[in-house]
């Protein structure tokens, strides 16, 4: 499962969501304007020794992957585009 943590205002997070939609893959997406989520990241990117100063941040099956480009490149390289067109 992916896990991204993101914003409604943020042009990536929309990107990534919109990606892993596009490709059907399962996913979990939250919000760090709601309070309980900021506090889900920060325990998140503490446990991966990761600091952030952008959004999206992404995880893949508890595995950090990073931002939106980190998302597009291990997909890429993991699953290929499987007749879904361009990443």
């Amino acid at each position: 499962m992916i896990v991204i943590y993101g914003a409604s205002w943020c042009s990536w997070c929309k990107k990534a969501r919109e990606l892993v939609e596009r490709l059907e893959l399962e996913h979990e997406y939250h919000d760090i304007e709601e309070g309980a989520n900021v506090d889900a990241l920060s325990k998140l990117l503490a446990e991966s020794n990761k600091t952030a100063k952008t959004i999206p941040q992404i995880w893949w099956n508890g595995n950090y992957v990073g931002g939106y480009s980190e998302l597009a490149s291990t997909i890429e390289n993991t699953m290929g585009v499987y007749g879904h067109g361009k990443i």
